[in-house]
């Protein structure tokens, strides 16, 4: 059951970050790119992590947290494709439908599953090792992610800009 609420908490927790660093004009590349992604995949982990951090004994295998980190990735996924194919889309292609239902959810799920990693890593050496959870464990999964993210964001842009996607 606390699996199940963690897992289900993580996806509008990073909806409501990815809402709150909304930019525009001039720095709206910057936002795609790196800004979004970097909010994106840590407001996706978020609860999870502070289960891990506060809580390890909560989780009883590294199963349950990637489960946490795969179903937050797709609940943001659809929350995400719900806000965009309603409110920035109203009238979207089918074309633009199929993307947003495969492919920006296989991103969002492997990108919290890369993520999720991470948040591996610090458990089973708090577990491990009995000692506090060392964040610092995970920061290279978590930046991979990040990474990956911004890279199909800076792909997607790219693309659109010259014409590909049309």
């Amino acid at each position: 059951l606390m699996v199940l609420c963690v897992a289900l908490a993580a996806g509008p927790w990073g909806i409501l970050g990815a809402v709150v660093q909304g930019a525009h004009g001039r720095f709206a590349l910057l936002a795609l790119v790196i800004f979004g992604p970097v909010t994106e995949e840590v407001s996706k982990i978020a609860v999870t992590l502070w289960v891990v951090e506060k809580r390890p004994f909560w989780f009883r295998s590294m199963w349950q947290i990637f489960l946490c980190a795969a179903i937050g990735g797709w609940v943001f996924a659809a929350v995400e494709n719900l806000i965009y194919l309603h409110v920035y889309f109203p009238d979207p292609t089918s074309t633009l439908v199929r993307w947003r239902w495969t492919t920006c959810i296989g991103l969002h799920v492997n990108c919290s599953i890369v993520a999720g990693v991470g948040l591996v890593r610090i458990w089973d050496d708090a577990i491990r090792k009995r000692h506090r959870p060392r964040i610092w464990l995970g920061v290279p999964w978590f930046v991979t992610a990040m990474v990956g993210h911004g890279i199909y964001n800076a792909t997607v842009v790219i693309a659109e800009t010259v014409g590909w996607l049309d």
